[in-house]
């Protein structure tokens, strides 16, 4: 289904590399949903979003912004994490 919309709009080659690439590691090694265990306080937590995005320059207050900031922070980031995922694979 998803290829298949990856293709309705133009966006072989997406589906011809990532997808593709996603596809070969899921049918290698499965794919597995698991729960993530958050234990820690939403004070630790907030610090540790605030150092990443500092580092990557995405924002350097990230503890003091507001919900739709923060959420506009997540959204900035999110590029900077696929290119970096994608760097070492072709």
């Amino acid at each position: 289904m998803i290829d298949r919309s990856l293709r309705q709009f133009n966006d072989d080659i997406i589906a011809d590399d990532r997808l593709a690439r996603l596809r070969s590691a899921v049918t290698t090694f499965g794919f597995h949903l698991l729960k993530l265990g958050m234990r820690q306080s939403s004070e630790s937590f907030e610090n540790v979003l605030t150092e990443i995005f500092a580092s990557a320059t995405v924002t350097p207050e990230y503890s003091a912004q507001g919900g739709a900031a923060r959420a506009v922070s997540y959204v900035a980031f999110l590029p900077l994490c696929l290119r970096q995922h994608g760097a070492g694979h072709g």
